[in-house]
């Protein structure tokens, strides 16, 4: 009867992250450590199947990995682990799984995003590559390789990765994505503007494409569509840092909307709004302040649109029916009252001036 094949990855012990241990084994040279390590790659192995051995030889962790016979492709686990967030077992797994299929492509292409998605851009550059030199037509793995130079500001080489991307698959959503945010980075906003707009095309369920388009509008001072695109992005990843960030554009493309109506005069309507609202708080305690300011502020996260008058807002720290501009007057001064030195993205500095003068003669 034939032996079963044995396959063995050999972990540097300066490679193996110590902070997923406990406190007291992470010293690498401590009797803690390898007891604990050697548990946690012999659970970790044990997820593939098979019998696991795990011993220390010099400066190296030596995992010895017998596979069972499975009915099922363990590289989909595997990446399933990886979806979820499980880096570190994923790609020990993975390098595991390479020893037993050097040449699979599918494995190292994984592994080369994963491990770009850490930070350890050499390992994963190297990966990537093999997939390329076996496969040059490979969309996917161009895309990874182009986001791995791209996050290490390596912006020329990124963008050759990604063109070539986009011509072998015109339709591919991330291809057109990512080429769209390099050329941005590279200050070519308007060849950029055609990229992320056939990004959100082709997967029109993409917040990060909506929110790198209205970026791109954004830069060309296409500030109606580009608020469009930071809407759809907000919808799309509401709760997520892209709807943030979508949030904060809106913001922006706000104040300068509201600025350009009467860029050199004083708004009064936010004057008049800026002294009602001190002379509303002059009546109330700093917590009540506090309460109002950052319910607006809440509010705020959401988009409030201050170039429509229509008093469509209401907080429930407040009676009445609010403008955008008015919500955002009342949360200005609050905040000059909380904490002056603290910036909420709208200049209203001009307007707070004089209706604190107006305040100041009408109080005496």
């Amino acid at each position: 009867m034939a032996e079963k094949p044995v396959y063995t990855l050999a972990i540097p012990i300066q490679d193996f992250d110590a902070s997923i241990l406990s406190p007291a084994a992470r010293d690498t040279s401590t009797p803690a450590f390898r007891s604990e390590a050697a548990d946690f790659l012999r659970q970790c192995v044990k997820r593939l199947g098979g019998d696991v051995q795990v011993r220390f030889d010099g400066d190296e962790i030596v995992i010895a990995w017998t596979p069972a016979v499975r009915k099922t492709d363990p590289v989909d686990r595997v990446t399933s682990m990886l979806k979820s967030g499980n880096y570190i077992e994923g790609t020990i797994l993975l390098k595991l799984l390479l020893s037993m299929r050097p040449d699979d492509i599918t494995i190292m292409h994984n592994l080369g995003m994963a491990l770009s998605d850490m930070g350890k851009y050499d390992q994963a550059e190297r990966y990537l590559r093999r997939v390329l030199d076996l496969v040059p037509g490979h969309v996917d793995a161009r895309v990874a390789m182009g986001v791995a130079l791209t996050r290490q500001h390596r912006n020329d080489e990124a963008f050759v990765e990604l063109e070539r991307a986009v011509r072998l698959d015109q339709s591919n959503p991330y291809a057109q994505r990512n080429l769209g945010a390099v050329l941005l980075k590279l200050g070519k906003k308007d060849e950029a503007v055609g990229h992320l707009r056939s990004a959100a095309e082709f997967n029109p369920e993409d917040p990060l494409a909506w929110y790198g388009l209205g970026q791109a509008l954004e830069l060309n001072e296409e500030t109606k569509k580009a608020d469009d695109a930071y809407v759809k992005a907000i919808k799309l990843g509401e709760h997520t840092q892209v709807g943030q960030m979508a949030r904060d554009g809106r913001s922006r493309i706000a104040a300068v909307t509201f600025k350009s109506a009467t860029p050199d005069r004083i708004r009064m309507d936010a004057v008049m709004y800026c002294m009602g609202a001190m002379e509303r708080f002059d009546s109330m305690s700093q917590d009540e302040i506090q309460t109002i300011t950052f319910e607006i502020a809440m509010l705020g996260t959401r988009g409030l649109d201050v170039n429509d008058s229509t008093q469509k807002y209401t907080i429930r720290s407040l009676p009445g029916n609010f403008s955008g501009l008015h919500m955002v007057c009342i949360e200005y001064v609050g905040f000059k009252i909380i904490d002056p030195s603290l910036d909420i993205g709208f200049d209203l500095s001009k307007e707070y001036s004089t209706a604190e003068s107006m305040h100041n003669l009408r109080s005496k």
